[in-house]
């Protein structure tokens, strides 16, 4: 009843921040997930082609190929919102009704403007070709940019949101538990990564394809999961859930096998009090630059070469997507850019030595006016099985 209820509202929500903007209506086109905002909106994931008007009136529609129409409108149905949905049979069926509907002065699609220089690239995904028809079908209509539109939605997350999130932590923190006593010496990482969404998937999705990295592995941080067999010495899991819409994103670092080196042990610690001084930043009002300024020179003051080891940025935003709308907390963020009251982000700094090993702890946070809200933890000391 929770998801339906926020899928309802976002509906609404859409409708007021085309009014605030002036614009008639937003068009999602989606094929084969081409475009997150159709399950975001529907609640369900929709395979074929379809699009979503959401209307500044309220006159909200879909039009959808005739074999998934009828899920679509269960979907709609279900969540009590006011979404009349359409279906087409081929593609001059389908021309016909977007004829009728796109004769509008100004409606929105999702492209992102410049989205190679400018930070708009969250907004950047209907097809070039897809957006060129949609211009010959309506040649009076005037496409925009759902850049502010998408912002309005997803950068500051409602109460359901906010409640789904601490729900979806608690389920991975469950998960990330037991971990110790299942993997063994041996495994490989896919086998380890294999079982994490078969859990995950008993009580929600991966929120992303989780990343499993053991030994040398762990010094890249956006490592692939791969046959690799687990030996003993360092090893670190980054994954989370989606339950209700909103995403967890989770890091822990452990040792396998044997006692960890003085050096592990002391850049554990390092990065769990690095962790704590940029939580003290990460509140409403201040720079999204300034917690990663802060931790990089707490890691300086611990002896590490912050821009060597810590090779990218403190953190990122999280919602329905893992990487979700909003400014990077990172020194590399842009002039201006501010936390804000409710929005999420992961606080997830590192430490990679090539050849070696690395180490990454990530927390979600929420941003308050006053001390941020840590959803998720760490360990203060590394679990070594």
């Amino acid at each position: 009843m929770c998801l339906w209820g926020s899928v309802m509202n976002k509906f609404d929500k859409a409708a007021g921040l085309l009014k605030q903007h002036g614009i008639d209506a937003w068009l999602i086109s989606c094929d084969e997930g081409s475009d997150m905002h159709s399950p975001y909106f529907l609640g369900i994931k929709s395979h074929a082609r379809h699009f979503i008007i959401i209307d500044a009136n309220g006159n909200h529609q879909v039009i959808a190929v005739l074999m998934e129409a009828p899920m679509i409108q269960k979907a709609v149905d279900a969540m009590g919102a006011k979404v009349a949905v359409r279906a087409f049979n081929n593609n001059k069926e389908m021309v016909a009704l977007l004829k009728g509907i796109l004769a509008r002065p100004t409606i929105a699609v999702n492209y992102g403007e410049d989205s190679l220089q400018k930070a708009t690239g969250f907004a950047d995904h209907i097809r070039a070709g897809e957006l060129e028809s949609l211009r010959l079908i309506a040649p009076g209509t005037r496409f925009v940019s759902s850049v502010d539109l998408v912002a309005g939605m997803r950068m500051v997350k409602t109460p359901a949101e906010l409640a789904a999130l601490r729900e979806a932590v608690k389920m991975t923190m469950e998960v990330f538990e037991s971990i110790p006593t299942w993997v063994k010496v041996g495994m490989t990482e896919q086998e380890v990564m294999a079982r994490l969404h078969y859990e995950f998937f008993k009580i929600g999705e991966p929120s992303f394809e989780a990343i499993v990295a053991s030994g040398e592995n762990t010094a890249d941080p956006h490592h692939n999961s791969s046959g690799k067999r687990i030996a003993p010495g360092a090893f670190y899991v980054d994954a989370g859930i989606r339950h209700e819409q909103m995403s967890s994103d989770i890091t822990w670092t452990f040792w396998i096998g044997g006692e960890p080196p003085g050096d592990f042990l002391d850049a554990y610690n390092a990065l769990y009090e690095a962790k704590r001084v940029a939580n003290r930043h990460m509140r409403a009002g201040l720079p999204t630059a300034l917690a990663d300024q802060e931790c990089r020179k707490y890691l300086e003051a611990r002896g590490y070469d912050h821009k060597k080891l810590f090779v990218h940025g403190l953190g990122h935003a999280i919602g329905y997507d893992v990487h979700d709308v909003g400014p990077r907390a990172s020194s590399a963020a842009p002039p201006g850019a501010v936390f804000e009251e409710n929005m999420v982000y992961s606080n997830e700094p590192g430490l990679y030595w090539q050849g070696r090993w690395g180490l990454r702890l990530e927390d979600d946070i929420i941003i308050k006016r006053g001390e941020c809200e840590q959803v998720s933890y760490n360990h203060e000391e590394p679990i070594v099985f």
